[in-house]
């Protein structure tokens, strides 16, 4: 079978996953979780020493042989063009998975094109034009999710929103706010609409509605709406211009998908180096929560012979998302259809058809808990991109395995087991990104 490496040194696992081997998994493994053991810099120092350290003479040399003779020098050069290659190979793809992470130091890019330019002056250009493209394709991303977002922080902030005094009015809506449609009878509506803006504490009061900027045209953003469920209303809840029913049910899916996968799709090994830290985990979960709430505040804010309908729109909605491998963004919906606040409806389920209780049925079952999420996992270990991982299970999975795991096996010995086992959901999460 197929030979796993256990622990060593830092070095000595850096000469056997880089040097002496060609398992690109265990590579990419390292190259994720090595974090937790060391800072990038002392890595990439010993990769360039490893670049010039011949292979082990009683590894790969006949101890008849003498150091003289001419088979056995041809086979330590052999070997060290080898693992000058690999090494190369690794810093390239480091450089390139891990820039935005690890290679923010001018210094640390200066060493090493120098070093490329002298030892490989051939390679020299590759290099160079993999970090131009790299700083390229970070500045596009960050301008991307500036523009199409709005921070979390600002939202929980109702100050640093204005007011709009021409609908100020509608201040105290709870329904997710449709622009009107071109209808005849919807034309004649002059009440605007768009999406509400309130505290993330679940203490404010204060509201805003921002006006869409098109009316003909349906817009879903949960950063605007994520925090409704903690808005604390006032006076009586205004209906929406148009019926969730009547939206179409793949534009939702769209935007809860890409909602969910631009924040997923932000994470790092960093991430996971200090949990309670990052305030990208606790997004992922206030997204969650909010999206949820969002679900069953919907159904219990319509009319009331409208209710059975909204939760067929949901299941709809739902098994779109399953369907098309949105797992996370199915348990969303799911969670927010199994809220006590929805479940007690007993007349309103009556009225739900049988095929979407099916449906909704099945789509429990297989995001079950039991026997640790079995169902979920087959199909999370079997199906290739495109896919949105249910984030919740993962991150659970990431601290049993920090928490049950030593760091060290001995002293000065990584245990390269854990190391493997954190880097699991990196390693597919870098996989679906790419394609």
């Amino acid at each position: 079978g197929k030979t796993m490496l256990i622990g060593g040194s830092l070095k000595k696992t850096l000469r056997c996953i880089v040097c002496n081997s060609d398992d690109y998994d265990e590579q990419l493994a390292l190259m994720f979780s090595y974090r937790l053991v060391a800072e990038p810099e002392r890595v990439f120092k010993i990769l360039l020493d490893l670049y010039h350290i011949y292979c082990d003479l009683d590894q790969y040399i006949h101890p008849s042989f003498s150091i003289t003779d001419t088979s056995a020098t041809t086979e330590i050069d052999k070997h060290s063009q080898i693992v000058k290659r690999r090494v190369l190979h690794y810093l390239k793809e480091w450089l390139e998975i891990c820039f935005d992470w690890d290679w923010r130091k001018k210094s640390m890019i200066t060493d090493l094109l120098n070093f490329v330019l002298r030892v490989q002056p051939e390679e020299v250009n590759q290099f160079k034009l993999l970090v131009l493209k790299q700083d390229k394709v970070s500045e596009v991303e960050v301008t991307t999710k500036t523009r199409r977002s709005v921070s979390f922080a600002k939202l929980s902030n109702p100050k640093l929103l204005p007011l709009n005094n021409n609908t100020h009015t509608n201040a105290n809506r709870t329904a997710l706010a449709v622009p009107a449609t071109s209808s005849p009878s919807n034309r004649r509506q002059t009440q605007p609409t768009g999406s509400i803006i309130g505290s993330a504490s679940g203490s404010g009061s204060r509201t805003a509605v921002r006006p869409d900027s098109t009316q003909n045209s349906f817009s879903l953003s949960f950063k605007d709406s994520s925090f409704l469920p903690a808005l604390k209303l006032e006076e009586k809840p205004v209906a929406s211009t148009l019926n969730l029913v009547d939206v179409d049910t793949n534009q939702i899916v769209e935007c809860m998908i890409m909602e969910d996968w631009e924040l997923i799709s932000r994470l790092t090994p960093l991430s996971f180096l200090n949990k309670s830290k990052d305030p990208l985990l606790s997004s992922i979960s206030l997204r969650f929560n909010a999206a949820s709430y969002w679900v069953a505040t919907e159904i219990l804010m319509a009319p009331i012979t409208l209710k059975h309908l909204y939760i067929e729109k949901f299941i709809s909605v739902a098994e779109k998302c399953f369907n098309i491998q949105g797992y996370n963004t199915a348990v969303e919906i799911t969670s927010g259809l199994d809220n006590v606040s929805v479940t007690r409806l007993k007349k309103t389920w009556m009225g739900v058809s049988e095929k979407h209780k099916e449906t909704l049925k099945r789509i429990m079952d297989t995001m079950s808990p039991s026997q640790n999420f079995k169902k979920y996992r087959e199909l999370y270990n079997n199906n290739k991109a495109p896919l949105l991982p249910y984030f919740a299970i993962h991150l659970r999975d990431m601290t049993f395995i920090e928490d049950g795991n030593p760091t060290y096996l001995e002293k000065g010995v990584i245990n390269f087991e854990k190391l493997r086992l954190k880097s699991a959901f990196m390693i597919k999460l870098h996989q679906l990104k790419k394609k």
